[in-house]
């Protein structure tokens, strides 16, 4: 009985391989996932295997893949397809145009930047802030054909607020009241 065991042993020793593979090293965080659920997953989908990614702070691309030679190819796919999907889904873009036209791009409440995330919800929408060194750029990661569309979509609505002419003048005291009365709804009216 123990020398089938050990022959069992030793027939699954043989058939753990090692597997090397290179996935970009800006996209180790990304497959890891929070608290390694994301491997930890796949390890458990694929039978036990052991996936191992080099030291955050190392420049490596090189990722280990180790188990029963069926598991761990399979392993092995699931981290190239998901490295695939994961590159593919970091599309970044910018988009350029003045701060002071963002609150117009935003909308009153968010208004109109939600109907452009709402065409396009896959891509994220990042305005500059207050700290960023470009102040003029708005950046869009996402698909790249998603992210093409969203950049089409704010280019349309920057040459409008381009065209739109701001005008300054002076108004007596004495009309003010007619501005602000009923909750401002004259001021409101002009701003729409």
């Amino acid at each position: 009985k123990a020398v089938a065991q050990l022959h069992a042993i030793q027939n699954e020793l043989a058939s753990i391989i090692t597997i090397e593979m290179s996935i970009p090293q800006k996209l180790h965080v990304r497959l890891i996932g929070n608290g390694g659920r994301l491997i930890q997953d796949i390890s458990e989908q694929c039978g036990g295997v052991q996936v191992k990614f080099p030291p955050e702070k190392s420049n490596s691309d090189k990722v280990v893949v180790r188990g029963p030679r069926e598991e761990a190819e399979k392993a092995q796919k699931l981290l190239a397809d998901l490295a695939k999907d994961k590159e593919l889904s970091s599309h970044q873009e910018s988009v350029k145009a003045r701060p002071e036209m963002f609150r117009f791009l935003i909308g009153r409440g968010g208004i109109k930047i939600k109907k452009v995330r709402d065409s396009n919800p896959n891509v994220r929408i990042l305005f500059p802030r207050a700290g960023d060194p470009d102040q003029e750029s708005i950046h869009l990661i996402g698909r790249k054909e998603e992210v093409a569309k969203t950049k089409t979509q704010l280019e349309v609505l920057i040459d409008e607020l381009k065209e739109v002419t701001e005008v300054t003048m002076d108004v007596d005291e004495k009309w003010h009241k007619q501005f602000i009365a009923r909750g401002a709804a004259t001021v409101k009216e002009g701003q729409d």
